[in-house]
């Protein structure tokens, strides 16, 4: 077997080189052949030298490879056109992993006969979290604990930090959809979640390993409201952008449902504002992504039809 761990970065330098310092600390099996990927999404510091500086000093085989065009979907495909294993590992450029990661992604391939496999995303926080910052927000900043057992995925439920597929499934279901996914400006994301219910309806198996362990880097910056605020707009407007190229009868129980929710959500909202503040903020971003998700869907179909710009 050989694994193809693929990272892709932009413009994280420091946090990579982080990256980069826990890859060195990993337990390698005996007769495990691998290679490490790191995909430069058109950075424009100095990580081309942070990744030379590991190249020379870790002796491994590291392979660097550019991509131009920026978003996380587009250079994670190119990691993988660049991979020569049989398993392809991804973990981000913000994430310490665990000594015995790789470890435990050969173990959990060779043991089950899998597609794609995910596993726990704890928080390393670089600062002690605000009060209001409560597990069941953790979704919002990738963070991922399904217990100490292994679990068959009925949903797309893995995230994109930690996660390793068959190269055999791209092959044969293509790769990673670019028209989703983080970009240097929008919180979307989606791509590998997008990925994996694929291989699901597939009937492909998809599991949750609690051996497969990554730390995930939560600076700041990202304990602030202000950054959850973001990404519940952001996944509204990516939601809103597919649901238009979706049959209009579809969208239109979507937008029924997402009318309701909105109104509920509101009602829930002034109540916990007054007996719980922490339950009034989870009601608004719901509000909050379902109120752009219905305003992108009605922009982009009202320029579908009157698109600007046109010619009389």
């Amino acid at each position: 077997m050989k694994i193809s761990v693929i990272i892709c970065t932009y413009n994280r330098a420091e946090s990579l080189k982080r990256t980069l310092d826990s890859v060195m600390t990993l337990s390698v099996p005996e007769n495990l052949l691998w290679e490490i990927i790191i995909v430069d999404n058109n950075s424009a510091d100095r990580t081309k030298e942070v990744i030379e500086e590991f190249r020379v000093r870790s002796g491994f085989n590291v392979v660097y490879a550019f991509e131009e065009q920026k978003g996380l979907s587009h250079a994670r495909n190119c990691g993988i056109q660049a991979a020569e294993g049989e398993i392809i590992a991804f973990t981000d450029d913000d994430v310490i992993v665990d000594k015995n990661w790789l470890v435990s992604i050969e173990k959990t391939f060779e043991e089950n006969d899998i597609a794609c496999a995910g596993g726990k995303i704890l928080p390393f926080w670089e600062k002690s979290p605000p009060p209001w910052l409560k597990k069941d927000l953790y979704g919002y900043i990738a963070l991922l604990d399904l217990g100490d057992e292994y679990v068959r995925m009925t949903m797309p439920g893995l995230y994109g930090a930690n996660f390793a597929v068959k190269s055999s499934m791209f092959q044969k279901y293509g790769y990673f959809n670019t028209t989703i996914g983080r970009t240097p400006t929008k919180l979307y994301g989606g791509e590998e979640t997008d990925f994996m219910g694929l291989l699901i309806r597939k009937n492909e198996g998809v599991y949750y390993s609690p051996t497969m362990v990554v730390h995930h880097c939560i600076p700041e910056d990202r304990m602030k409201k202000s950054y959850f605020k973001k990404w519940a707009c952001d996944q509204g407007e990516l939601t809103g952008m597919r649901m238009g190229n979706q049959p209009l009868l579809k969208n239109m129980r979507r937008l029924v449902r997402y009318g309701i929710n909105v109104i509920k959500g509101a009602g829930k909202m002034v109540w916990f504002q007054a007996v719980n503040p922490h339950k009034a903020f989870r009601e608004h971003l719901k509000i909050t992504y379902y109120i752009v998700a219905m305003a992108m869907l009605f922009t982009r179909k009202f320029t579908q039809v009157f698109p600007l710009g046109r010619e009389n």
